[in-house]
């Protein structure tokens, strides 16, 4: 195993996995995972307008079937019917189209992060900054240590700063992959012989995981992901280790 910091010493906010915790996936740690939270929510609400609008309507018709029976035309109705749905529509796009260019912009890196998907594990490249090659595999249920977290935990971590543009690129080997951090903001697909380009800045040290979020063959729910996002001064430590 490559070696990696125990963050469980260094910070106390770390999100242990429990019964029923909804959260463990959720909780945004950058502007990006937080903008694409806030979308979630606010295409939620107006779903929910959407429902009590149906809703409504329904009740109009039960309760005043008499009445409604005599309809055969109402043009402002009509109108209404049409423009709300597109209303809806653009007040989803505009926030939508925001969060995509903030994810896709050209801004400076600190590094570039190599990540290549292979059946079943992945591939992490640092030569960017450091001549270091390492696979990564899912640590197996039956040698997995107490405090790992059974068919995520990995042998071998990515290890990133806090707080520095990083440059993800990613591609795949031999069949299409998707490299998943959730609570990181990261959903990538992973094409052979296509490179897709992510960059972000991780706000908040600690340890993150992931999948695959594409089937890709017998072992996909065995190619795990495990994040160590750590300060500056131990990432450099870390960097020195291998000099």
């Amino acid at each position: 195993m490559l070696k990696s910091f125990a963050l469980s010493k260094q910070y106390t906010h770390i999100y242990y996995i429990t019964t029923w915790n909804i959260g463990f996936h959720f909780d945004p740690i950058n502007i990006i995972r937080y903008d694409i939270y806030l979308i979630y929510d606010y295409i939620i609400v107006q779903s929910l307008s959407i429902l009590l609008s149906v809703y409504f309507l329904f009740i109009v018709l039960i309760i005043g079937r008499s009445t409604t029976l005599e309809w055969r035309e109402n043009p402002l109705l009509e109108s209404l019917w049409t423009l709300y749905p597109t209303i809806i529509i653009i007040f989803i796009v505009f926030p939508s189209i925001q969060t995509l260019y903030k994810i896709t912009q050209e801004t400076p890196y600190f590094f570039s992060l190599k990540i290549l998907g292979h059946q079943w594990y992945w591939s992490y490249d640092y030569r960017d900054i450091l001549n270091v090659v390492f696979d990564s595999y899912t640590i197996p249920s039956e040698i997995i240590d107490l405090g790992e977290t059974r068919l995520l935990d990995v042998d071998n971590r990515i290890i990133l700063p806090i707080s520095l543009p990083i440059q993800i690129l990613i591609t795949s080997y031999d069949v299409i992959h998707s490299f998943s951090l959730p609570r990181v903001g990261v959903k990538v697909d992973c094409n052979p012989g296509y490179l897709n380009i992510y960059k972000n800045i991780f706000l908040q040290p600690g340890l993150y995981y992931g999948l695959c979020r594409e089937i890709c063959g017998s072992a996909h729910s065995q190619i795990s992901i495990t994040c160590e996002i750590t300060t500056l001064s131990l990432f450099k430590s870390w960097i020195k280790s291998f000099l």
